[in-house]
């Protein structure tokens, strides 16, 4: 068998949209992953997707990017049934740097989420306040406490 790339999803497709299946599917064709990601050999069912994303202020914006990121957990909140967890993190070692864990019900809550009118709003509001674009890293949970998968 041929030898299988093995960098992260991030490194190859940073610029990729979440909702961009396509490159999904490419990603896992590339590496010779076979058949749908699921939790079979873990447990039941499909595994709920999962994000974490880092994001950079710029030097001195961070608690304006928290203020812009609030408007965002206020609409999940109230308008997303599909998105379980949204969690906005400061870093303890960077005060520039925050951090998203995300998890959905599914696919769909999770492309719902990326193609949302808010989320493009609140795109707008980000650019003048990001260092750089976010580093997304897709996750599939098979084990957590607190959490139902």
């Amino acid at each position: 068998m041929a030898a299988v790339n093995r960098r992260p999803w991030s490194d190859r497709h940073a610029s990729a949209d979440l909702e961009d299946i396509d490159t999904v599917r490419r990603w896992r064709r590339d590496r010779r992953v076979d058949g749908p990601v699921t939790r079979a050999r873990y447990g039941a069912g499909m595994a709920k997707p999962a994000v974490i994303a880092k994001i950079t202020a710029q030097d001195g914006k961070r608690d304006e990017l928290v203020a812009v990121f609030r408007k965002m957990i206020d609409y999940v909140s109230s308008s997303e049934t599909g998105t379980e967890v949204y969690a906005l993190n400061t870093d303890d070692g960077d005060v520039n740097v925050l951090w998203f864990y995300e998890l959905y019900s599914d696919s769909e809550a999770l492309a719902q989420h990326g193609t949302s009118d808010m989320m493009k709003s609140v795109g707008r509001e980000l650019k003048d306040l990001l260092a750089g674009r976010p580093e997304i890293i897709r996750l599939s949970p098979v084990a957590a406490k607190g959490l139902n998968l």
